[in-house]
């Protein structure tokens, strides 16, 4: 879908646009990613309960929220408006004429496990001869 993208790109503002806003879609999930690893990295070095005054203020206002579950409510608006964005941008799609598939432009070629691989042996054709002939 990508290299269809790129050559439409330079024939339609809108395709430059809609490659503008996945790569901003994109960032924001990276950003996303790296918050939560550095929150889960913060967790296990400080521990959950480290800044007890923030956390006794919390209960006391009757959230009854810890520092972690207020983050992941943060996280979780986030992400839902990351996937919110992620589907909007597929819709798009077939709007300007992308083709709907990833296609890679290198394919990898293997020999099949069922292939024999011919190998050159030196000095023991009479012996390879009598083990086909038995």
């Amino acid at each position: 879908m990508l290299s269809d993208t790129a050559n439409k790109q330079a024939l339609n503002q809108h395709v430059s646009q809609w490659i503008n806003e996945l790569r901003d879609v994109v960032d924001g999930a990276e950003n996303l990613m790296e918050e939560v690893n550095y929150e889960a990295l913060r967790l296990k070095v400080e521990g959950p309960h480290q800044n007890l005054a923030e956390t006794s203020n919390q209960q006391v206002s009757g959230l009854n929220l810890s520092l972690s579950d207020d983050f992941f409510l943060n996280i979780k608006e986030k992400l839902e408006d990351t996937i919110e964005a992620l589907e909007d941008l597929q819709n798009q799609i077939g709007l300007l004429g992308l083709k709907e598939h990833f296609s890679s432009t290198k394919r990898e070629t293997r020999t099949p496990s069922t292939s024999v691989v011919e190998s050159d042996i030196f000095g023991r054709h009479n012996e390879i001869e009598q083990l086909i002939d038995h």
